[in-house]
């Protein structure tokens, strides 16, 4: 929760607390904690921060860059004998997931720099594979041109994509007719109930 009462913060976490003990359930501690938003904090997996003089900066946090970044290289260190859209299919699962889960914040920059290290994996899984033949043989047998992109890794069906094909998309309260200001349905956007404790 994002306040400028810190005495709302207090209260908010004491409500909670109360609320979950009463579902037998607690807040765990080493997780909860109340900071100013110019230290900044992590939370599902995005990093939440106010710079002076900007509005509030929501990018995706460094531990969640380092995982993926594992787990896209752990399955090329495991797929060195397979056929190049067995390795690009396995890839491209898990770029377009996390790509697509951080498209809300601000990204350009780190799926630029993700893009960067991806290319450097696979051109040298590339060369791994033809170890005595020359740099343009390996380009032409495994890199094309899409569109305006040169050096996409192909293969027969697939070809590889990268962080930055995912765009920002501005996100919207508005799903459908669920909008917060449909009076039809407008109970289900309160908590009357914690307001009341809160107030």
């Amino acid at each position: 929760m994002l306040t400028s009462n810190k005495s709302i913060l207090f209260k908010v976490k004491t409500v909670l607390s109360r609320r979950l003990k009463w579902l037998g359930l607690s807040l765990n501690q080493e997780k909860t904690k109340l900071v100013h938003k110019s230290e900044g904090f992590n939370f599902l997996g995005f990093h939440l921060i106010q710079y002076p003089g900007h509005t509030l900066w929501l990018q995706a946090d460094k531990s969640s860059i380092k995982r993926v970044l594992h787990k896209i290289k752990n399955i090329m260190d495991t797929h060195k004998q397979v056929k190049t859209d067995g390795l690009i299919y396995s890839l491209n699962k898990i770029i377009l997931g996390w790509a697509r889960y951080f498209q809300y914040c601000r990204s350009y920059n780190i799926f630029a720099n993700m893009d960067g290290v991806l290319f450097r994996w696979t051109w040298n899984w590339c060369r791994r594979r033809h170890p005595h033949k020359i740099k343009r043989w390996i380009k032409n047998k495994y890199f094309t041109q899409i569109e305006n992109r040169n050096w996409t890794l192909f293969g027969e069906i697939w070809h590889l994509n990268r962080f930055s094909d995912i765009k920002r998309k501005i996100y919207s309260w508005k799903v459908g007719n669920k909008s917060y200001l449909n009076p039809e349905i407008k109970r289900e956007w309160k908590c009357n109930e914690i307001s009341d404790e809160l107030t």
